[in-house]
């Protein structure tokens, strides 16, 4: 039997968790009625480790509560198929948003390159697929970005487009359209 102190030390896990992995019923110490110390088993620490492994996957504690209860081995593939569509959806996001980051680096080199210079050049053709009349109207864009599914919200501000319509006499309009590359 070992104490809390010393499962800690060698499992490398603070006593918090350990009591926390105790109240979620993850692990069932046997506890000294004298002096209220748990003392810890093969099979506690054995149950330690698998939470641990399951926790360094960044399974919730509820879904691990799920599976110790089940102890189904469909269950766990179940749960790691879901995990895995998980992790994959996130790399997916986290693809785009380093696209996006990549494209504001390059754009930054650009406003280095022209500014100060008036660009007139043919664009290819966009969707519209909403406006923004002013650069603070934080309202508008936020109702434009809900219509977008969850993986382009990393990349909807790439998509915006200044308009400037100005005459002889100074600027008429400024404003900002959301738009869409439209397949050839």
């Amino acid at each position: 039997m070992y104490t809390i102190g010393q499962v800690a030390k060698f499992l490398d896990v603070s006593r918090d968790t350990l009591k926390f992995y105790e109240e979620k019923d993850l692990v069932k110490p046997k506890q000294n009625i004298e002096n209220g110390y748990r003392k810890y088993n093969h099979f506690d620490i054995y149950d330690i480790t698998t939470v641990n492994f399951y926790r360094e996957m960044d399974i919730e504690i509820k879904k691990i509560q799920e599976l110790r209860k089940s102890k189904s081995i469909e269950g766990i593939k179940s749960l790691l198929e879901e995990k895995e569509q998980e992790v994959l959806e996130e790399i997916e996001y986290k693809k785009l948003l380093l696209k996006k980051v990549q494209i504001v680096q390059e754009d930054c080199e650009k406003i280095k390159k022209f500014l100060g210079k008036y660009v007139i050049k043919e664009m290819k053709p966009l969707e519209v697929n909403g406006e923004i009349e002013h650069f603070t109207a934080y309202d508008e864009y936020e109702s434009l970005k809900k219509n977008t599914d969850s993986l382009k919200k990393a990349v909807t501000l790439t998509s915006l487009r200044r308009v400037i319509s100005f005459n002889k006499e100074g600027i008429i309009e400024d404003k900002f359209i959301i738009v869409r590359k439209v397949e050839d």
